[in-house]
């Protein structure tokens, strides 16, 4: 298959692959890959967490992947590797998990390898650094955010690669300088002869950077209190996503506090599945910088004796005090290793010409236009996903100042009586300022409504100009029956009559709701009442059911005894008659008891 043929098929297969056409560098790095059975692509990977967002994305586009780090990579796992087509790997692993060291030399997975892939490759520069010891002087190499997050593995990886057997070597990087170029060809052993650099546009036309000078320690972070807005004000759904770097650990879990603190959370940073801020990785470096201008550092742009021959701490505080554009320094800063630090810099002006002919949009960063990057630092917590876009790529608009109160007449005040001063032929021995000021004309103007002619009089203390109460009284009635004084007083009158209305209506609100609380008051007293009556209505009838209740027991009590002493009475004539009649009952029934039947008649 032709080169032509070749990069038509891997645009073909890109756009049906992920929707969109590759762009040209992309495919001009496609075509010196070459193809084998059942290839595998390594990628080292400095983040875990981007190793899984990777995944996912390319089993998304049915493509086989998976991420080896030390919490995933066993035995089992290691078996299946040699399936899988994308395999992303950390440092740590490449380096020194023995299971993946087994399958990294075995001769299967050797010779289905076909590109490994070095992710952020400048940071083999940087951790090269600290594997040298040379970082231990750098204050930049611990506080730089795009730095400090990753591993001093990748500073080791070199000797690892060579044992590839001729496997192609993809190096990405995103910002990579000159020195670093040359120190990673060192670090992964390759001769210059042997890369094949592929560049790219450094500008970020569509990335807005704003320099903002701290007003607080970095320890403290207090600077992001006024950035965030309220909880109330703005949902944790409509905060704008956004990334915070950290230098340390500690400093991170600050950061959390201070944010969750500007957004009315209490205690949200000890949560660790809050909502609106959490650490995303732990990161390594100590804390350096504590104050506006570093100790020992270069503070003034006089301050660099060679500006084009910058050092790592240099190219930091060159960043923090540089005037010229900062699109064009990131974009000099990597292509060519220093940050410019005057508008009169060749490569400076060469790059600003280069990028005006390729018709790139405006740079709005705070060293081009300060008013708007002030402007949005302000509204900054005032952003949310539904305006994100209109106020970070528009400017602000012109606002035209509504006045707060009347026109002044104060100016107008004094230029009459300097006319008036003038027109009299006083002496040079007094200036018309010293006799009447700028500050009795604020105080004329104050009393503008109401004043009258003995008012303005005593308010300049007398005539000590003759004429003068006269000119003065006659310039505010001039004043007073012009078009601006008349607008103003109708205006006034409008809103006062509004305030009236407003006030009337809030009256009669206030009388409504009174009145309806005095009707519930009086509902609520009248229940009560009707309820007191009650509650004594039911107790007199339980007084009367318990007093009729007693009435009836004594009356069966009367009863009964009347019934008792009947029946003894009865009971005793019937007694007495018997023993008249002579009879015995009881003594005849003990003898025939005794003699067991009827008594003899001998006996």
């Amino acid at each position: 298959m032709s080169d032509e043929h070749l990069t038509r098929h891997i645009m073909a297969q890109s756009n049906f692959t992920y929707g969109q056409d590759p762009k040209p560098l992309q495919v001009k790095a496609s075509l010196t890959l070459y193809a084998v059975a059942t290839p595998v692509t390594l990628v080292l990977n400095p983040l875990d967490t981007l190793g899984d967002n990777q995944v996912a994305e390319k089993l998304q586009m049915g493509m086989s992947a998976v991420n080896l780090t030390k919490m995933t990579l066993n035995e089992a796992m290691g078996s299946k590797n040699y399936q899988r087509r994308i395999q992303f790997c950390s440092p740590e692993a490449f380096l020194n998990n023995p299971i993946f060291t087994a399958l990294f030399f075995n001769p299967t997975f050797q010779n289905r390898l076909a590109l490994v892939v070095v992710d952020e490759g400048h940071m083999i520069y940087m951790w090269g650094l600290v594997a040298s010891g040379k970082s231990k002087k750098l204050s930049s190499h611990s506080r730089h955010e795009d730095r400090a997050v990753y591993r001093p593995s990748y500073g080791k990886i070199g000797h690892r690669l060579l044992a590839t057997n001729g496997t192609p070597v993809l190096i990405q990087s995103a910002t990579c300088r000159p020195l670093a170029i040359k120190a990673i060809l060192e670090s992964l052993r390759i001769l210059p002869e042997d890369i094949d650099i592929l560049q790219g546009e450094l500008t970020r036309p569509e990335i807005r950077l704003i320099r903002v000078d701290m007003e607080h320690s970095l320890g403290s972070c207090d600077d992001l209190l006024a950035q965030f807005a309220d909880i109330a004000d703005t949902s944790n759904d409509e905060l704008v996503p956004m990334l915070i770097y950290s230098t340390t650990r500690a400093l991170t879990k600050v950061v959390s506090k201070v944010v969750h603190e500007a957004r009315g959370i209490v205690d949200g940073h000890e949560d660790p599945f809050s909502q609106c801020c959490r650490r995303f990785h732990a990161v390594t470096g100590d804390l350096d910088k504590e104050l506006a201008n570093r100790k020992n550092g270069k503070n003034r742009v006089d301050q660099f004796p060679d500006p084009e021959n910058q050092g790592d701490d240099d190219r930091m505080d060159a960043l923090a005090i540089t005037p010229v554009c900062l699109r064009i320094a990131f974009s000099l800063d990597n292509l060519i290793g220093y940050i410019p630090l005057s508008f009169d810099d060749p490569n400076y002006r060469r790059e600003k010409a280069r990028e005006e002919a390729c018709g790139f949009l405006e740079c709005l960063c705070s060293n081009c236009h300060p008013e708007y990057a002030a402007w949005l630092m302000a509204n900054l917590r005032r952003l949310n996903i539904g305006n994100f876009t209109s106020l970070v790529t528009s400017n602000p608009p012109p606002l035209t100042l509504a006045p707060i109160g009347p026109p002044s007449n104060s100016p107008n005040l004094v230029a009459r009586f300097q006319e008036h001063f003038d027109s009299m032929g006083c002496t040079n021995e007094l200036e018309a300022e010293d006799l009447f000021s700028i500050r009795s004309a604020r105080a004329i103007a104050n009393c503008v409504d109401g004043i009258s002619k003995p008012e303005l009089r005593r308010i300049i203390g007398g005539d000590i100009v003759r004429g003068q109460v006269d000119m003065l009284f006659d310039c505010v009635m001039g004043f007073k029956s012009g078009p601006a004084y008349l607008a103003y007083a109708t205006r006034k009158s409008q809103e006062e009559s509004e305030i009236m209305q407003r006030m009337e209506t809030l009256r009669n609100a206030r009388a409504v709701e009174l009145r309806r609380t005095e009707l519930a008051r009086q509902a609520r007293a009248e229940q009560a009442r009707a309820a007191r009556m009650e509650t004594q209505e039911r107790r007199r009838i339980a007084a009367a059911s318990k007093a009729a209740e007693a009435e009836r027991k004594r009356l069966r009590r009367i009863d009964n005894a009347f019934h008792l002493n009947h029946f003894k009475a009865i009971a005793k004539a019937k007694a007495d008659a018997r023993v008249e009649g002579g009879e015995i009952p009881n003594q005849s029934s003990m003898g025939e008891s005794s003699s067991g039947g009827p008594a003899s008649s001998d006996q």
